[in-house]
């Protein structure tokens, strides 16, 4: 939290929250979702500079990736998953998910696709973000 000590550092850093492709949402622009996001941020940095100490960032860190899975089996992880097994016999992509699934807080597993990792576990694909399941019987 060290580097959200002013306003423009808040404003700054508000930029990792938005997806690859920006600000996006009817009635969105950047301007006013890096002031809502700097606004928040100030609000997180003094409760855990309350909780933690103004030099907790290494303590608090460790503590967090502790209960924080990298990786979590989303749908839309594991509707690719589907696909590409069914579709694209693609059998080694499971084990792949299974490893990383079974070692959700690992930084990084030994599938051998670091790429597809960094993936599963960043933003929800464009396409996927307006997914509507339902379930019928």
């Amino acid at each position: 939290v060290a580097d959200l000590g002013t306003e423009e550092q808040r404003r700054s850093m508000a930029g990792k929250f938005f997806h690859k492709e920006g600000v996006t949402g009817l009635g969105n622009n950047e301007k006013d979702a890096r002031t809502r996001i700097a606004a928040w941020l100030e609000r997180w940095r003094a409760r855990v500079a309350e909780d933690w100490g103004d030099d907790g960032d290494e303590k608090r860190e460790v503590e967090m990736k502790k209960v924080n899975p990298k990786f979590i089996p989303r749908s839309w992880v594991l509707d690719e998953l589907i696909q590409r097994v069914e579709h694209g016999k693609e059998r080694k992509v499971v084990s792949q998910v299974m490893e990383m699934a079974l070692n959700p807080f690992n930084d990084e597993w030994e599938t051998g696709d670091r790429e597809q990792e960094e993936r599963f576990c960043g933003d929800v694909p464009r396409q996927n973000r307006q997914m509507m399941c339902s379930c019928s019987s």
